[in-house]
Formats: C-alpha cells, sequence, structure tokens
C-alpha cells in the first residue's frame, strides 16, 4: 500500500528503493496516510510510512519496524511576505520551528 505518485512521501520511498537498485510494486495506492492502518490492521497490506503517521490508537495493534539504511529525510520550510507582519499565532509558530529544527 501506498500514497499517490505525487506525494512526497511516495517519492522519496520510491527514490529511495530505485537508489538501492529495485522497484516497489504498489498494489493499492489510497489519498491519506491514515487511511492505510485500518488494511494493515486486518492484514490485508503493508505500508512504508513516516514514523510519525503512525496513530496512538494503533500502536497496540500494529507492528511497526524503522528501516535501516538508506536513511530518508526531507526539507521543509516556512514562507511568509516580507512587507507583512506575523500574526502571535505565525509568530508562535515560527518560534517553535526554530526552537525544535533549527534557525534558518
Amino acid at each position: 500500500m501506498s500514497l499517490p505518485i505525487g506525494s512526497g512521501t511516495r517519492r522519496l520511498i520510491d527514490g529511495a528503493a530505485a537508489a538501492a537498485g529495485f522497484t516497489l510494486r504498489h498494489a493499492v495506492t489510497v489519498g491519506l496516510p491514515i487511511t492505510v492502518f485500518n488494511p494493515v490492521r486486518r492484514g490485508t497490506g503493508a505500508a512504508i510510512v513516516p514514523a510519525h503517521t503512525l496513530p496512538r490508537w494503533a500502536r497496540d495493534d500494529l507492528v511497526a519496524r524503522r528501516l535501516v539504511g538508506p536513511s530518508l529525510s526531507s526539507e521543509i520550510g516556512i514562507i511568509r511576505l516580507r512587507e507583512r507582519a506575523l500574526s502571535p499565532a505565525a509568530q508562535g509558530l515560527l518560534a517553535l520551528a526554530r526552537q525544535h529544527l533549527g534557525k534558518a
């Protein structure tokens, strides 16, 4: 099971597979990461998903294994208008991002 071909997660996973010399066969494509968990819980599928997408309610039912080598990562960014001041909520988000992800 996988996310749509246009999703960043799918491109990242497919790219890592290609770099390792193989192609994944995606039998079922779903629109949202949360959608993969119920079929997996029923034993009708398996999926490669980012660790943070595993919901708390599924952690007792599902077995998750960390993939080793190659490490997968992606970059994120915050975009804002130069001439406009940030709202208090946006200022809080930027502060949290800098605190947890590093100042950029």
